[in-house]
């Protein structure tokens, strides 16, 4: 588990410090001359010297609570948490003090992953331990994050039932068990959505693909059809863990294979052989050879990815999503001219979707070819069809910049910004601008933002090196 924050560390030492202070009851000299030594270390901060020397005296009065209490209080301050979880349970309190013990027993025993005993001394709590509360939550999603998705279940089930209000909690349950029961989760998908003040637009969504996916009754694919939508959305451990369901039910399911080698290669593992299986099974398929295309490109196989996209390019000749990944083989190969032709090309095949537009435009922006003749006019057309939408907004922004005129550069730009906050391509756009207008703080500001958005990234590295040029 994560470390006790500063500020608690900061209480929970003053704490000890306060009680180590009071007078001493009349013990043997002996002992005296520990209390001396432990209050003197506690003050000068050697906490540690402090908590072996209250150890000590415990040895000879352990039912002493006052001093058990200091020295839990200590061991807690300072990360010794099993040693605080044993001076504290040896305590003797009152009624009125004994929930809160139960909730400070709890949290230490989240902190060593002792699961089951935090639960047991929350439930002791009633439930009431706001801290813990909020640690198991995170814990889920932490358990989510390293894929262990039924312990997180576990945990959001025992959530739920104590803050039932909560639509977070709601939300993540239904995600988590709709990624083997897809029917089973529209009751906790329902009560998210609608224990929130506005429309909880993940939870109706995926609501709506479960309902949509019962027309088949077919478990497979309401699974599939799951996964994909996790796909869609980012959320790749939930989509793994739908699409791997799929195929145990159908393990012929081609498509559920090729999505599920899809989501593997974008956290960072390995999804060939998936992907290999999806085109084994479905040859005449455009999906596993587009996938499969993508795993090729995303490891530099700059040759085995377009042979996969020519293949898809042929079953579908009119797929624009499979041109712009030929436009972006041709563009890894710094044939620009001919990347521009593919991504004009998907444009065209789809001319009221905004995003081949924006596409179009960024490749002409990122290589600075033909502003004029090619991003502008891409990049109009995005924002007439989506003006609302940030990228396509920073696009048109950008490609004025690039055309030195200013004004309408800020204009679009800040417009992305206020739309979008968070879209690091906008807010290292920004940074150029006010760069360029000799604001420093302002470009630094937006620099800073881009590389906290993208940290490791294209966009977070280059924004690292602007910072490293400009003086405030």
């Amino acid at each position: 588990m994560g470390e006790i924050s500063q500020t608690r560390l900061i209480a929970l030492a003053g704490m000890a410090i306060i009680l180590l202070s009071l007078s001493p009851t009349p013990l043997h000299r002996k002992m005296d001359d520990q209390i001396l030594k432990a209050r003197t270390a506690a003050t000068s901060g050697k906490l540690e010297v402090a908590l072996e020397q209250l150890e000590d005296l415990l040895d000879f009065y352990p039912n002493h609570d006052r001093y058990r209490l200091s020295a839990g209080e200590i061991a807690y301050a300072t990360g010794k948490y099993q040693r605080a979880i044993h001076h504290f349970e040896l305590l003797a309190v009152d009624l009125e003090n004994e929930e809160k013990l139960n909730c400070l027993l709890a949290d230490l025993n989240l902190q060593v992953d002792e699961i089951e005993q935090a639960i047991k001394y929350w439930e002791a709590a009633d439930q009431n331990c706001p801290v813990v509360n909020e640690t198991l939550f995170t814990m889920a999603q932490d358990l989510v994050e390293s894929g262990s998705l039924e312990s997180a279940e576990e945990i959001l089930r025992i959530l739920t039932q104590s803050r039932p209000l909560d639509p977070d909690f709601h939300l993540q349950l239904g995600m988590i068990i709709a990624t083997h029961n897809p029917e089973s989760a529209l009751a906790s998908l329902r009560l998210a959505d609608d224990l929130t003040e506005n429309p909880n637009l993940q939870a109706k969504q995926l609501y709506r693909v479960i309902e949509d996916a019962r027309v088949a009754d077919q478990i497979a694919y309401s699974l599939a059809a799951v996964g994909q939508y996790f796909a869609r959305i980012g959320e790749w451990r939930f989509s793994i863990r739908s699409l791997q369901n799929a195929i145990a039910i159908q393990p012929d399911y081609s498509d559920a294979y090729a999505h599920l080698g899809l989501a593997k290669d974008q956290i960072g593992e390995n999804g060939i052989v998936e992907l290999l299986k999806a085109v084994e099974l479905a040859p005449d398929d455009v999906i596993p050879h587009l996938y499969l295309g993508m795993h090729w490109r995303l490891k530099n196989e700059l040759d085995m990815a377009f042979n996969e996209f020519e293949r898809a390019a042929q079953i579908d000749p009119s797929n624009p999503v499979v041109a712009t990944q030929i436009g972006a083989v041709y563009a890894a190969k710094g044939e620009i001219n001919t990347a521009i032709q593919a991504y004009r090309a998907a444009a065209e095949m789809d001319p009221q979707n905004a995003t081949f537009w924006i596409l179009l435009a960024q490749v002409s922006l990122e290589n600075e070819f033909q502003i004029e003749d090619v991003a502008l006019p891409a990049a109009r057309n995005a924002v007439a069809l989506s003006p609302n939408n940030p990228a396509a907004l920073d696009a048109l922004g950008y490609c004025y910049y690039l055309l030195e005129d200013f004004n309408y550069a800020e204009t679009f730009l800040l417009q992305a910004i206020r739309i979008d906050p968070s879209f690091a391509l906008g807010q290292y756009h920004l940074g150029l601008l006010r760069s360029y207008q000799g604001e420093s703080m302002s470009a630094i500001a937006a620099f800073t933002m881009a590389r906290q958005l993208d940290p490791g990234g294209n966009i977070g590295i280059r924004a690292e090196r602007a910072l490293e040029t400009i003086s405030p």
